[in-house]
């Protein structure tokens, strides 16, 4: 598949809760990520071109309590399962500081 980001996402060796920020629902977890998109691993089918309001969860040790953003999902495809599923979003509306966070911590 061919890869059309424009800035490199980072893989990451701790998967992080991302959450629904207006039901605290588990979405699924985060596996990478950069400024412009995330990638998530999920139990649950999510619906592409849908929007979607998340907040990754931060643990203590980085001194930040969460990253929030809006994304759009653009693919969402079955893993080794029925009932796992790994899910491309794009980021839509992020601030700054959260933007700032993405940059430093990752």
């Amino acid at each position: 598949m061919l890869n059309r980001r424009k800035i490199p996402r980072k893989h990451l060796y701790e998967f992080f809760k991302t959450v629904d920020r207006n039901t605290n629902e588990l979405t699924g977890h985060l596996t990478d990520i950069s400024v412009e998109g995330i990638n998530l691993i999920t139990n649950q089918k999510l619906e592409p071109n849908k929007v979607y309001e998340l907040k990754i969860l931060l643990p203590e040790y980085m001194r930040y309590e969460s990253i929030n953003f809006d994304v759009v999902c653009i693919w969402c495809k079955t893993e080794l399962t029925d009932y796992v599923y790994r899910a491309g979003f794009q980021l839509l509306k992020i601030s700054l500081q959260d933007k700032e966070l993405i940059e430093s911590i990752f």
